[in-house]
């Protein structure tokens, strides 16, 4: 919510206070960005299995990831690319298992009270190294940008963090994992954006009778709702 509230108060005004329907699609969404969801659920799955060895993982997981698609041919193409395509991150996975990280959240939902309002997230998966934690936002695409706080919509991350911190853990870094490379983009600066999340909260809690169409129409290229707002010509 707070990310399309950023990104274009017109896009958050249809979807959260008119409440307009999205789901009808004119052409199925590409199979590069459906793969995402299907990703995340299988390694969810696979993970259930805490004491299982890397390579058994990676087995159950490329298998539970080809019987979920393959009933559509562009999605079972798609699947079949990632045999190759996620090595990367399974010897990133060994690594991590090797110094001692355990998976102890798997989708899992929390929520917390924050500067009068009530945050909700689901994260993809939290580890546990000793007293350290590190929640972890898998990745099969694009990685935002974790540079400039101040210029970002996404607070993805911050969120995550800051919830796991209410959960009473102290040293908790958060991190987005590419699940091609197994690279892992970490917050840099906890502090700095709390202070723009906070600014942001505080503009989201004000009442507000105008919601504007966002200045810059590269957003409007994916937005459901292009149609209605006269964007999509």
């Amino acid at each position: 919510m707070l990310k399309s509230f950023l990104l274009c108060k017109r896009q958050f005004y249809y979807r959260y206070v008119a409440k307009l329907s999205s789901k009808l699609e004119l052409e199925p969404p590409a199979a590069t960005t459906t793969i995402g969801t299907h990703l995340h659920a299988v390694l969810a799955e696979a993970y259930k299995n805490k004491t299982a060895p890397v390579e058994a993982l990676k087995k159950a997981a490329l298998k539970a990831l080809i019987e979920r698609t393959r009933n559509d041919a562009r999605l079972a193409f798609e699947a079949s690319l990632w045999e190759a395509k996620w090595a990367g991150f399974w010897q990133s996975e060994a690594d991590r298992l090797t110094l001692g990280w355990q998976p102890f959240a798997l989708e899992e939902t929390f929520s917390a009270p924050h500067e009068g309002i009530l945050l909700q997230g689901r994260i993809d998966r939290a580890d546990r190294l000793a007293d350290r934690v590190m929640v972890l936002d898998y990745k099969s695409g694009k990685i935002p940008d974790l540079k400039a706080p101040e210029k970002t919509v996404d607070f993805q991350l911050y969120f995550y963090h800051r919830l796991l911190q209410a959960q009473g853990y102290d040293a908790i870094d958060a991190a987005y994992y590419e699940l091609q490379t197994g690279k892992l983009h970490t917050l840099p600066d906890p502090e700095a954006y709390e202070a723009v999340f906070n600014a942001h909260l505080a503009a989201f809690k004000a009442p507000h009778h105008r919601f504007d169409r966002c200045e810059s129409r590269a957003p409007c290229r994916t937005c459901d709702y292009a149609l209605v707002c006269g964007r999509a010509l």
